[in-house]
């Protein structure tokens, strides 16, 4: 399974982007509260566990499918589901480094 996605090179390159570190989402120009920061976590963090578990279950649903071009398609959909995965990962990367700034 894993190696299907390592053979993807979109979504290798995706992987290797969230590696680098960065984020899309620049909340250091907002003017957001402690408040808010951690209600959005808290938000991201159940999203998060919702994304990995659609993950889950459709990883096992494609090791289930014979037919090559729906399997395709279910793969693709877990491609976007990780890409999700990795975006609300950057954001909360991102929001996670706003609050240390307000705790200083």
């Amino acid at each position: 399974m894993f190696r299907e996605i390592q053979n993807s090179p979109s979504l290798m390159q995706e992987i290797d982007y969230y590696q680098q570190s960065s984020s899309n989402i620049s909340y250091s120009e907002q003017n957001l509260s402690k408040s808010t920061i951690m209600a959005r976590l808290d938000e991201l963090q159940l999203e998060l566990g919702d994304l990995k578990m659609r993950r889950q279950q459709q990883e096992m649903e494609i090791e289930n499918i014979e037919n090559i071009a729906l399997r395709q398609r279910f793969q693709n959909i877990l491609e976007r589901l990780l890409q999700e995965q990795i975006e609300k990962e950057q954001e909360k990367y991102g929001l996670e480094e706003l609050l240390k700034q307000h705790n200083e």
